[in-house]
């Protein structure tokens, strides 16, 4: 796992702003079981990760993990911190599998929404141990054919915050991955995107 510490991105408050914002650290483990692309029988998978706004889904920032060449259950250790508002914006996930001469194909997506409401996603703290979360992925269409699942870690670091910055924050009861939102298999027909920038994921 990536140890040393990542820039942060994601929303930027105006200078001298005192808007109430919250870091994430998100850390992109692996993916398991994805469908095959290829006509060798694998894909070349990599994801793309977008702090979106969201009412109006407006794309604050992206970033890229690294691919990972042939295979279906790729393993990537990035990490990364996003700074966001709670409570405005949301995390998308989407994992596509790369193609040099056509269009990428869309392998499945995960959504984190309400993140700082009810202790949504926990807060790291000294001595708690926050663990990994799978998450199905999902189509984002009926004609989308997908399956396999994403680990992640997310958890909001420890930070100077402004007062008040806390307040009406409660515990969430915790969750099996059972209980997740859309915790079954989705199949349909195959998606594809255009493909982000050659250089921002070379391996």
């Amino acid at each position: 796992m990536t140890t040393s510490n990542p820039k942060i991105i994601g929303y930027a408050p105006p200078q001298g702003s005192s808007e109430r914002t919250k870091v994430l650290r998100l850390k992109v483990i692996e993916a398991r079981n994805l469908a095959k692309k290829d006509i060798f029988g694998a894909s070349d998978p990599y994801v793309r990760i977008d702090l979106v706004t969201s009412q109006g889904d407006d794309v604050v920032d992206s970033v890229l993990t690294k691919t990972k060449k042939r295979t279906l259950n790729p393993r990537w250790d990035e990490e990364f911190l996003l700074r966001l508002k709670p409570g405005e914006h949301k995390i998308v996930m989407e994992v596509f599998d790369e193609n040099r001469l056509t269009r990428d194909d869309f392998l499945g997506r995960v959504e984190l929404d309400r993140l700082g409401t009810a202790g949504n996603p926990p807060k790291e703290s000294a001595g708690r141990s926050i663990p990994n979360k799978p998450y199905i992925l999902q189509p984002r269409s009926v004609r989308s054919k997908v399956r396999g699942y994403l680990l992640i870690y997310h958890a909001f670091i420890a930070e100077s915050t402004p007062p008040g910055d806390e307040d009406g924050e409660e515990s969430e009861p915790e969750q099996t991955p059972e209980s997740e939102p859309g915790w079954e298999m989705l199949e349909g027909a195959v998606g594809g995107v255009d493909r982000p920038e050659e250089s921002a994921r070379s391996s």
